[in-house]
């Protein structure tokens, strides 16, 4: 335990390492050519540390495994060459939950505020799924920030072909987007894909999300179709639509809503029903989804 006090004009703050609890309140840091390193500690607690723009090297270096950390409060005033938090070392772990909170983050080169995961991070941001961030001057991450979206879409006159594999009314449920489909992935953090048309919420608290979107597609004859979005492939039927296209080769366009609770690797995709109508494909030229 460390608190109340100031630490100037050191070559190097040093390192703490092997301790179950290290809780430091209320230290400012000047002056000192390198910062301070944490490794394998079981809950580390800081609490309104205050780096000054004089201090040079990296402030603060997390290492090895830590069963929680909270850092909350206070400010680092990054000096131009220097960095503020550095998260980056290789086969860094934490067991339970870390929080980084309202901690300011200042100086001129925001890059270098937070040297990020080596890995096991989201495009423009820093720091692994373990984490809930909210602080000044960096991106926020936490759970409830959690989004994904896709769109599938083709060139005018093509599209994705989906069959119904019975000839029966009501028909087979399926998949909208077996094989390749012309998909592309965007604003991905704390989902991912892992397969066609699929979102995967890989977030580490359970929450409510909503999802929208639209479909467009083609029939083969006039019949009434219903789409679907399922949760790990089971239908939230609450959430069906239908749309009749009154010929062939009509084009209908519906929209896509729904509310659901997801936890850990739950997944989300679009599925098709034929409810009346002649056997045969429907042709999908675009489709967009959006969970947040």
């Amino acid at each position: 335990m460390f608190r109340d006090s100031i630490i100037a004009n050191s070559g190097s703050v040093g390192t703490i390492s092997g301790f179950g609890l290290v809780f430091a309140s209320i230290v400012n840091f000047s002056g000192n050519t390198n910062g301070i390193t944490y490794s394998n500690i079981g809950q580390l607690l800081l609490s309104n540390q205050a780096w000054f723009s004089n201090n040079g090297g990296t402030y603060e270096k997390l290492t090895g495994t830590f069963n929680l950390v909270s850092k909350q409060g206070g400010f680092s005033n990054v000096a131009s060459g220097a960095y503020g938090f550095d998260v980056s070392a290789a086969g860094i772990s934490i067991l339970s939950d870390a929080v980084l909170e309202s901690v300011v983050f200042t100086g001129p080169t925001p890059a270098n505020y937070v040297r990020p995961y080596a890995s096991g991070t989201y495009s423009g941001y820093n720091f692994s799924n373990s984490w809930n961030v909210r602080a000044a001057g960096i991106p926020t991450e936490t759970d409830a920030n959690a989004t994904g979206d896709f769109a599938m879409d083709y060139a005018v006159g093509s599209g994705l072909a989906v069959a119904f594999t019975n000839n029966l009314n009501p028909s087979d449920i399926v998949k909208v987007g077996s094989g390749t489909p012309s998909t592309v992935y965007s604003n991905l953090f704390r989902f991912s894909t892992d397969a066609a048309n699929r979102l995967r919420y890989v977030g580490k608290k359970k929450r409510i999300f909503q999802i929208s979107g639209s479909i467009s597609f083609q029939v083969p004859a006039a019949g009434t179709y219903i789409i679907y979005i399922a949760k790990n492939g089971t239908m939230l039927t609450q959430y069906k639509i239908y749309g009749r296209g009154a010929s062939t080769n009509d084009i209908v366009v519906l929209p896509l809503n729904a509310t659901t609770e997801m936890i850990t690797n739950d997944q989300i995709e679009v599925f098709a029903q034929r409810y009346t109508g002649s056997n045969g494909n429907i042709v999908v030229p675009n489709m967009t989804l959006t969970i947040k």
